[in-house]
């Protein structure tokens, strides 16, 4: 309401700037004006007329065409360039003959013209012509400030439903520059119960409103999925079932998604549809990660390939929607590739974000981009919030049994155990019936592991001696996609029993049963519990679950494990 009325003020349609060097024509037009209700302002030469305008801004120029110290086409000039995006009108009047003069000034912006002598009438309508467009104009300039406050509000408002939920971490740099009021990209990031961290940039088809109503879907699935403890892969997949329904055929996502451990040192990195994600090692090597996945929202069912990497600290990761290798610059040159590149090459200590922020001002001047500019950079290391290398055992309680309990158990067979996750499935349950408490989030990470475990180890049968290096880790997940998308057979069973207990505490028993061959566990256990270098990349096992309950049983040669939580 404020930009209207300031721009409703701005300029007054009712007085008009009359400049002529004879009297007589000056007198003649005032005394027209004031007939028609208009406050006339005069003046004999064109740097008169000019102090004038910037004083009294009048709604309307009528000015003669030859004058002796500035003529009217330079006054129109300087009259236009004063009023900006306000809308002055210049009726130019004049006694010259000379049609290739009036050519000539017909780029300088005057919109009427009237060649003397001419009739009163004439001129009264042409007047009326002009301020009729006038107002118009303004009117026009009232509704697009009002809708433009309107827009920035809801913006914000869009903003914090969408964004604002973002995990702070100090390894995660986030930037965003929107082409209009709302962009089409979103940059989102969470963190799950087990303290692994998820970020992804998405980039919807075009950009503005119309761009942005499918952030908040892409958002609110995205934060359930990860809160729930679903893996990267189930994420994706529930985003495009979302999108797929809800888009219009000419919308789609195209999106980048990283998923990191929580000791920071395995990601996961899907690229569907934006340019390369750009990995650079420590010794300086850079790794493009390119899409070899279609964008979210086309397609019903998705066949998705990731990239799986281990990191090392001094590593760094660059994810950005091609609003950046596109921006325009002078002539309308892109600024391409090679100059993002450079940028890795010639890094502050301020990071990658702050040296292509500041090579894209170079670039462009100032120019209105086309497209949203959005990047996302990581360094690779520990988090913050990590959890520490120490656990202190739960001590069992002496707490009496009460009556009310419930028991919830899954089993996954075959084709079902590589499309489905029981720990999620569970841990829904047990939030919903229990209540979202922070008592609760060992258990996820409890069943993680023990989940994880009787996949990977016993129904796939892969080694954990494989992931005693960085290739060999890579080589186990290689091994692990080819085995899950090949499983027919085998099966895994996910029980919980939650019993309710004296002075307030809980009891949760967790058994999981697989169709493996089992393991030694006297030999893991120890292996695990020597923590060495060399095994520094096969995970925190079955020490940190120990770690994490009251007690852990394995029975059947390991193929079933019974684990015990209390509450405090």
């Amino acid at each position: 309401m404020l930009a209207t009325e300031t721009h409703r003020e701005t300029y007054s349609l009712s007085h008009v700037l009359i400049v002529d060097d004879f009297d007589a024509n000056r007198t003649l037009l005032a005394r027209l004006a004031q007939q028609m209700g208009l406050s006339p302002i005069t003046a004999s030469g064109g740097e008169e007329a000019l102090e004038l305008f910037l004083t009294h801004r009048p709604g309307l120029v009528i000015t003669d065409l030859c004058m002796q110290d500035m003529d009217g086409i330079e006054l129109t000039r300087r009259v236009k360039a004063a009023a900006g995006e306000h809308f002055i009108p210049v009726i130019l009047a004049t006694s010259s003959s000379e049609d290739n003069l009036i050519e000539e000034s017909l780029g300088v912006g005057w919109d009427s013209f009237i060649r003397r002598p001419f009739s009163l009438s004439l001129m009264k309508g042409k007047i009326n012509s002009m301020l009729r467009f006038a107002r118009m104009h303004h009117k026009t300039m009232q509704l697009m400030a009002a809708r433009e406050q309107e827009e920035q509000l809801a913006e914000q408002l869009f903003s914090r439903a969408v964004e604002q939920a973002n995990v702070k971490d100090h390894r995660l740099h986030l930037y965003k520059q929107p082409a209009a009021t709302f962009s089409g990209d979103v940059v989102l990031s969470a963190r799950r119960l087990d303290g692994e961290l998820f970020f992804l940039l998405g980039d919807f088809t075009g950009h503005g409103l119309t761009t942005a109503v499918g952030a908040l879907p892409l958002s609110e699935t995205f934060r359930a999925m990860v809160n729930k403890g679903y893996d990267s892969r189930q994420i994706l997949e529930q985003i495009n079932l979302k999108l797929r329904r809800l888009l219009p055929v000419n919308m789609f996502l195209a999106l980048a998604m990283v998923s990191v451990s929580a000791d920071g040192r395995i990601a996961t990195i899907w690229n569907l549809g934006l340019p390369d994600v750009l990995l650079q090692r420590r010794d300086g090597r850079i790794e493009p990660i390119p899409s070899e996945n279609p964008p979210l929202g086309i397609l019903n069912s998705l066949g998705l390939t990731a990239f799986n990497t281990t990191l090392s600290e001094g590593d760094r990761l660059l994810m950005y929607s091609d609003g950046v290798i596109e921006a325009r610059g002078e002539g309308e040159e892109l600024f391409g590739d090679q100059r993002l590149l450079d940028c890795f090459c010639n890094t502050p200590e301020t990071g990658l974000i702050e040296c292509l922020k500041h090579s894209l001002e170079q670039f462009t001047q100032g120019r209105t981009q086309s497209d949203d500019i959005s990047m996302i950079e990581f360094h690779a290391g520990p988090a913050e919030t990590s959890s520490p290398a120490t656990f202190s055992p739960q001590a069992p309680s002496n707490a009496e049994v009460l009556s009310g309990a419930w028991r919830w158990s899954l089993e996954l067979k075959g084709p079902d155990l590589a499309n489905n996750n029981p720990v999620a499935q569970a841990m829904s349950h047990l939030l919903e019936t229990e209540g979202r408490d922070s008592c609760w989030d060992p258990v996820f990470t409890i069943l993680t592991e023990l989940y994880v475990n009787a996949l990977d180890h016993g129904v796939l049968g892969l080694k954990s001696s494989l992931k005693h290096s960085a290739e060999g880790f890579m080589e186990y997940f290689q091994q692990r996609e080819k085995r899950l998308s090949n499983l027919n057979t085998g099966s895994i069973q996910v029980s919980l029993q939650l019993t309710r207990m004296s002075q307030g505490r809980r009891r949760l028993d967790i058994r999981i049963i697989d169709s493996g061959p089992g393991f030694n566990v006297n030999e893991v256990m120890q292996r695990q519990a020597q923590g060495d270098d060399e095994s520094r990349l096969m995970g925190r096992g079955i020490t940190l679950v120990s770690s994490l309950c009251t007690s852990l049983e394995y029975f059947d040669r390991g193929t079933s494990v019974h684990v015990v939580f209390e509450t405090a």
